[in-house]
């Protein structure tokens, strides 16, 4: 296991971005997992954080290699969103983290119920606030969680206006993000990002995608900007 982990932190390290990161780590052919299932399972793994159903180890804090409209580190640094609110050393983004954190949602035992909360919980009140983690699970609706799987199916089927309705209504807002101090780290980036998570788990699990090779096409196809390298996605604009 040491020898796998050192080699994974360097694939991450050596790529250009924490998607191309992530595509190495799928395509290494030395690492645990031979089926796309396995490998993810093993991912996962290897990311997991101290709080239960939390991804946000191994990659570093940004959003680099993931399409603008999945990345949030520009709300970060923006005077007009939450710069504004936070110190500059906070003012840091954990997508890589939060997609894998709704893949490994997916693939959890948890009920449904418990499942979707977290997600779009997390989404509607800050994560600053005291007591963040509770008010955020008990934000979430029954109306919300059908709206996030009605998103993700319309996702899949290439919809994108028909999810961004539903994503929208979920936020409670058209606009990417809000200049609130207790919005911070809510965006409609981050629904489109659980949406892409939630949807790679389901498929791998489903075995539509049946290879390595083709979990890679479709990173690459659903998430992936390779113009967006880590002093890209880390200069302010």
């Amino acid at each position: 296991m040491d020898s796998h982990l050192a080699r994974a932190r360097a694939l991450v390290e050596q790529a250009p971005s924490n998607v191309a990161g992530l595509l190495s780590l799928f395509a290494e052919p030395g690492l645990p997992g031979d089926t796309p299932l396995a490998r993810l399972r093993w991912i996962l793994k290897i990311t997991a954080s101290d709080l239960p159903g939390m991804q946000m180890g191994l990659f570093p804090a940004d959003d680099s290699g993931l399409r603008e409209e999945l990345a949030d580190g520009r709300f970060y640094q923006d005077p007009n969103y939450w710069a504004r609110f936070i110190k500059p050393e906070q003012r840091r983004t954990k997508q890589m983290g939060h997609f894998l954190t709704a893949a490994g949602l997916r693939l959890n035992r948890w009920p449904a119920l418990v499942k979707l909360n977290l997600i779009v919980g997390h989404e509607k009140i800050g994560d600053r606030l005291f007591f963040t983690f509770a008010r955020q699970f008990l934000q979430a609706t029954a109306r919300d969680r059908r709206r996030f799987l009605a998103a993700v199916a319309a996702d899949r089927a290439g919809d994108e206006g028909r999810r961004e309705a539903l994503l929208s209504a979920i936020f409670h807002s058209a606009r990417e993000a809000l200049p609130d101090p207790r919005r911070i780290g809510n965006s409609l980036a981050d629904l489109r990002l659980s949406v892409k998570g939630w949807r790679l788990a389901e498929e791998i699990e489903r075995g539509d995608l049946a290879t390595r090779a083709a979990v890679a096409a479709w990173l690459r196809r659903e998430v992936y900007d390779p113009a967006r390298t880590r002093a890209a996605a880390r200069t302010p604009r």
